[in-house]
């Protein structure tokens, strides 16, 4: 199905800003060290589940303000939002706030359900208490889309500064490892105890991470500007937790953006892929690139940070998203953390093992989640 975010009016929307923390950093600026060292932030950890040890990125608990670690990190990242001049100079009233999450404060919930089973804070408990910190005034949105909600919050926001709703908006994604995800991907089958390698010949599957990202999004380009020029969303409708094989979801939402962009899908310099680390995904998306950009997909510089900081649900999009503009501020590709040997099969450039440095003017972001969701976003400079 189309995405109903492609209209072709309004104002330019630029990346300001970029905030970010998961288990490899507590800020952007570091975590973007982090990638580019190539450090993995996985570890084992035993107060997951209860009956085994759990291979996940997870952000210390001492790190964070007491509560509910999503919670915790709205409010750790709401101190560096407060401190930004960037944010600073804007018109609270006119600032929009797009934050999704698979989970809410999940943590919280199961506790309730323990003590008072009918008292359910449900998945806005995040999007409210960014708000309240903030005290912003404009239009408000929680896509809780799977692992796309990052991508979809990012790409509404931007769609309410594109039709003049807003003049500035906050847009990105936060979720917490817990016990509930991961036992569902535990029965999928989807998980590797040795992290995920995306790309990799030896690719056996995922690990989860804790995350919160959010990039400040505004009409007006500021200082080294990068423009988000295209967004694009769409389903395929293959199943309920996997992928259509060929990737026709995927890249009907890339087309969608590029569309929005006015841009081929020759213009396209960077992917930077959903890479989760599981067979079906990647190769998915393997054939989504091959599909759209034929033997360009093969040339192209690749990279994917799931092995670096792991799969951060409804954050990865933004995280991701993140990662694309320093790519294009300082012309660098991070190298893809777990990646050893390429997956011959693929046919794709992925960056491995060391930094690379490229000319780079339009970067692709990819999400996809289950039950068919797919979403794109397009950096130009």
């Amino acid at each position: 199905m189309r995405s109903k975010l492609t209209a072709h009016h309004g104002r330019p929307v630029y990346v300001r800003e970029c905030f970010a923390i998961c288990a490899a950093a507590p800020d952007e600026a570091r975590l973007w060290s982090a990638l580019l060292a190539g450090q993995r932030a996985l570890a084992l950890h035993h107060d997951v589940r209860a009956e085994q040890a759990v291979w996940a990125a997870r952000i210390p608990q001492a790190s964070l303000p007491q509560g509910d670690r999503t919670l915790a990190l709205c409010e750790a990242i709401a101190d560096q939002l407060l401190a930004s001049p960037a944010l600073g100079a804007l018109d609270r009233q006119r600032l929009g706030l797009a934050l999704g999450t698979t989970q809410g404060a999940i943590l919280r919930w199961q506790a309730q359900q323990r003590s008072a089973p009918h008292d359910v804070p449900g998945l806005y408990a995040p999007l409210l208490a960014l708000r309240q910190r903030l005290a912003s005034g404009g239009p408000l949105s929680c896509p809780s889309t799977g692992c796309t909600s990052g991508s979809i919050a990012i790409a509404t926001a931007a769609q309410w500064i594109r039709e003049g709703r807003c003049d500035a908006a906050l847009a990105g994604g936060v979720d917490v490892v817990s016990e509930f995800v991961q036992a569902g991907f535990e029965a999928l089958r989807a998980l590797d105890p040795s992290g995920p390698r995306p790309f990799d010949a030896t690719r056996a599957g995922t690990a989860l991470g804790d995350g919160i990202g959010l990039l400040l999004l505004s009409y007006e380009p500021g200082a080294d500007p990068v423009r988000l020029a295209g967004w694009g969303a769409a389903n395929d409708a293959n199943h309920l937790t996997g992928p259509d094989p060929q990737g026709s979801g995927l890249a009907l939402a890339i087309r969608s953006a590029l569309e929005l962009a006015r841009l081929d899908a020759a213009n396209i310099d960077l992917l930077n892929a959903h890479g989760t680390g599981t067979r079906y995904n990647d190769q998915m998306e393997c054939n989504a690139f091959h599909q759209l950009l034929g033997r360009r997909a093969s040339q192209l510089p690749l990279c994917a940070i799931k092995g670096a900081i792991g799969h951060t649900l409804a954050a990865a999009g933004a995280l991701e998203a993140a990662c694309c503009v320093r790519s294009l501020r300082e012309q660098r590709v991070p190298p893809t953390v777990g990646c050893e040997a390429v997956d011959p099969a693929l046919d794709l450039d992925v960056v491995c093992r060391a930094p690379r440095d490229v000319r780079l003017n339009v970067a692709l972001s990819t999400s996809a989640a289950f039950g068919g969701n797919n979403a794109a976003l397009l950096f130009t400079r």
